[in-house]
């Protein structure tokens, strides 16, 4: 390092922006969004923007334009120099580089309300999207009669065409390998590349861009040019191929590199990989800070580090032939995991245990897959026959990477989950990382050994079980995580009628971002959509091999009987056992005690609604009156129970036919719970109900504005409050 003056720079520049995200200077890497147009987004208004037609992009069956250089009009108001992402209907394709108008709307980037869930608007802030919208009509002011772009991504979707026909059960695969379009891609495919850990060959990625790029240049210098030449000409395919595939950030890493060395090459100086890696890092960095927060450019980086840092301190011993070639895969894919593992961590909150194994048989073939990719692709263009034998090449690899896949999903112990690390530990951890390099190239073995594994310990570092129950923002719907001081956790109801894939997307992912892998018990209050959406995908989930299991499944007594059986019906796919409760039964978790209150077998009441599974949650002195959508007789038949709370999680995601004036006043919470979506067609929470809320002084917590609501309790005589937002 100390002969790297570059790597440096990179560090200390990337320290000097995180330290500006810390003060709020920065966010993304530009100025914080503008106030007023988050405004009209929220209200969805409606505007008109012109500018530069920039790339296309399709994600499940929607496509996508983005324009540069933006103007927006909305009402009399003006906005300029934006650059924003328009939700297109299928077939309607301005040229690349044109000039155009569009009339829409404008909508809201989502923006996480839950831990563990992913923050689109952070995203598109890092990607420099300032605004997304809804097309409705599309003029082009200005069409450019070539474009290089428009030309790139016409070939692009052509090859795309002729992979769907020539490869159709690979398409996805190759489509995302070779061009950078993942629309083709599976969601089962996507789990399962996950799983293996091999997601990283799905995107355009350092890997590929060596692969093609050192290909070039010997094949060149095989068939006769000179060094200089065959450089030059492989630095030009990189430079055609990262276009051609929409110059990822990885994709600029890697062809920033190439340029490095092959300009090394051709003007006979020494190529050093850590200073290239640490140049295109600052000047990426400098184009667009955002970055930094970025996963894959964290990755990408990381990787390579990895491969440059560690390697050399992990092979020591000489070997020759074959044994060489596995020793050096196998510490090369060692060393890129130690370099990402906080990384990894901190972003998806689990870990596939047989990705080092999977990578050593995957990374060998995927010059075959490209090469017979491209190949087969290009000529299938002319003669679709000679293309379809071609591609043989390419998809046998991909089906028997799939093949593992399931084999892998059918095993115990296929993933860990090891929740999010704080920044601190992830700081720490890379300084003993160092630490440990330092000493193993100065002998110590034994530190070295000593600074990798106090690394880890430190990351897998985790506090102590405490009683938690968080509110998570399910939109429409209702969904509660209880934690126990016995390490356990539990989930009252997980559905929504607002948020698709609620499960996939909101429950899970704070699930494993809080590092559990069991579920202990999931209680059902009743069987309406909003409150078992996201429990139907866990438990579908669990019959593909997912990482988080579920031990038992809990159901008010009258659901035994009625007509509909589909929660039931998934549990015993997924081997769950369900047991069903009524009045009166207990339930003890260490200090943690479950009390049934509401129903009895014969309460089920006019509907789910007023038969909901009612119950109080005790820890200590903590009470918390847990009610489902709890109205009518059955709030009628709770109010003559025992029901004094500290903490009510607010029946019927607060309409103003429940949660009455006598309940309100037997239960007597200081705090209370509502769940309900963003603008919902209910009206939920309803004035009247607030109104009674606020006349005896309870303290209100909704999601729509506070997000994720968790209430900690660290011994039985603190309560601690916390919020997303």
């Amino acid at each position: 390092m100390n002969k790297r003056p570059l790597c440096w720079v990179l560090l200390c520049f990337a320290v000097f922006l995180g330290l500006l995200e810390l003060l709020g200077i920065t966010h993304g890497g530009d100025p914080r969004g503008n106030p007023r147009l988050e405004e009209l987004a929220a209200r969805e208004a409606y505007g008109e923007a012109s500018g530069l037609a920039e790339r296309y992009e399709t994600k499940q069956d929607v496509s996508y334009l983005y324009i540069k250089s933006a103007s927006l009009a909305v009402s009399a108001e003006t906005f300029s120099n934006l650059t924003i992402r328009i939700r297109m209907e299928q077939g309607k394709y301005p040229g690349i580089g044109s000039r155009i108008k569009v009339k829409g709307s404008l909508y809201a980037m989502a923006k996480a309300s839950n831990p563990g869930q992913f923050d689109t608007k952070f995203y598109y802030q890092t990607e420099g999207i300032d605004l997304f919208m809804k097309g409705e009509s599309c003029q082009v002011i200005a069409c450019r009669r070539f474009s290089i772009g428009d030309w790139l991504w016409r070939f692009r979707e052509r090859l795309k065409k002729v992979l769907k026909e020539l490869a159709p059960g690979e398409a996805g695969e190759l489509s995302a390998m070779l061009l950078g379009e993942k629309s083709l891609l599976e969601e089962e495919t996507k789990k399962i590349y996950k799983l293996l850990g091999i997601y990283h060959i799905l995107a355009i990625s350092g890997t590929h861009l060596t692969v093609i790029g050192m290909g070039v240049t010997k094949a060149l210098e095989k068939a006769g040019a000179g060094l200089k030449l065959s450089s030059a000409a492989a630095g030009a395919v990189m430079i055609f191929y990262g276009a051609f595939t929409g110059n990822s950030v990885s994709t600029l890493r890697a062809v920033i590199m190439f340029l490095l060395y092959a300009g090394a090459r051709i003007i006979g100086r020494t190529y050093d990989m850590l200073s290239a890696l640490a140049l295109s890092g600052i000047l990426i960095l400098l184009d667009n800070p955002g970055y930094l927060y970025h996963s894959g450019f964290l990755l990408s980086y990381l990787a390579v580090a990895g491969i440059g840092i560690l390697t050399p301190v992990l092979s020591e011993r000489k070997r020759e032939g074959k044994a060489k070639k596995v020793r050096e895969g196998l510490t090369g894919g060692m060393a890129v995991f130690l370099a990402q593992l906080p990384v990894l961590e901190y972003f998806f909150y689990e870990i596939p245990l047989f990705s080092l194994a999977v990578n050593l048989l995957v990374i060998p073939l995927l010059p075959l897959v490209l090469a017979s990719g491209f190949l087969g692709a290009t000529i299938g263009l002319w003669a679709p026959m000679a293309g379809r034998v071609i591609l043989l090449g390419a998809c046998l690899p991909l089906r028997l990477y799939e093949e593992i896949g399931l084999a892998v999903q059918r095993m115990p112990f296929s993933s860990l989950v090891t929740g999010q690390p704080d920044l601190w530990q992830a700081g720490v951890y890379y300084l003993l990382l160092a630490a440990a390099v330092i000493g193993k190239r100065r002998g110590a073995r034994i530190f070295f050994v000593a600074g990798i594994m106090a690394a880890v310990l430190t990351l897998g570092w985790r506090p102590g079980p405490q009683f938690r129950l968080t509110m998570l923002d399910v939109g429409q719907g209702d969904c509660l995580a209880l934690e126990t001081v016995s390490g356990n956790c539990y989930l009252i109801d997980g559905g929504s009628s607002s948020v698709q894939q609620v499960g996939a997307y909101r429950i899970l992912p704070y699930i494993k971002q809080r590092g559990r892998s069991i579920i202990e018990g999931v209680f059902v209050t009743h069987p309406d959509q909003d409150h078992i959406s996201g429990i139907l995908e866990i438990l579908e989930e669990m019959t593909r091999g997912g990482s988080v299991k579920v031990k038992r499944l809990f159901l008010p007594l009258w659901m035994r009987e009625q007509e509909d059986q589909s929660i039931q019906e998934a549990a015993q796919k997924s081997g769950v056992p369900v047991r069903y409760l009524r009045k009166g039964d207990v339930m003890l978790d260490g200090e943690t005690r479950f009390r049934i209150l509401y129903p009895d077998e014969e309460e089920k009441g006019s509907d789910a609604n007023s038969g909901s599974l009612t119950m109080m949650a005790e820890y200590g002195k903590l009470k918390v009156l847990l009610t489902g959508d709890l109205t009518g007789e059955g709030e009628e038949k709770v109010t003559e129970e025992a029901i004094g709370c500290q903490i009510l999680k607010v029946a019927h995601h607060g309409s103003a036919s429940s949660t009455g004036d006598g309940f309100l006043d037997r239960a007597a919470p200081s705090f209370a719970l509502i769940s309900c979506g963003q603008n919902n067609r209910y009206g939920h929470p309803s004035p009247q109900l607030e109104r009674r809320l606020e006349e005896r002084g309870i303290l209100v917590f909704d999601t729509r504005l506070n997000g994720a609501v968790s209430f900690i309790c660290q011994n039985q005589d603190e309560l601690k409050i916390e919020t997303f937002h």
